[in-house]
C-alpha cells in the first residue's frame, strides 16, 4: 500500500513540473479552446499565396500607361452589351425608351 502511495506522489509530482515546463493546463471536462491556439496560424500562408500588392492597384496603373484601359469587371460588361445588342436586347439608344414609344 506504501509503494502505491509513493508511486502516485512521484506520478503527481511529474505531472506538476511537465505542466510548469510546457505551459499546460490538468486534464479536466471544461473546453477551453487550447486546441486552436496550439494550430499553426493561416494568415502568413494566406499572405505568401496572393501576390504582392504593395505597388498600388494594377487597374489604376494601367489606366496610366494604356488609352482606353479597362478592367475585368469593366471588359465582361461590355462584352455582354455587345452580345445583347447583336440580339436585339440591349439598353435602347438615348431617348428611345418607354416614354418616347408612349407619345
Amino acid at each position: 500500500m506504501l509503494l502505491r502511495i509513493v508511486r502516485f506522489a512521484s506520478s503527481a509530482r511529474l505531472d506538476e513540473l511537465g505542466r510548469a515546463i510546457f505551459g499546460t493546463l490538468p486534464p479536466s471536462r471544461v473546453r477551453t479552446g487550447n486546441k486552436l491556439f496550439r494550430k499553426r496560424l493561416k494568415g502568413p500562408l494566406f499572405a505568401d499565396y496572393y501576390f504582392d500588392v504593395s505597388g498600388g492597384d494594377v487597374h489604376k496603373i494601367g489606366r496610366e500607361v494604356i488609352q482606353g484601359w479597362l478592367s475585368d469587371k469593366q471588359e465582361r460588361r461590355v462584352e455582354k452589351l455587345e452580345t445583347l445588342r447583336r440580339r436585339g436586347k440591349g439598353p435602347p439608344k438615348k431617348g428611345q425608351g418607354k416614354r418616347a414609344k408612349k407619345k
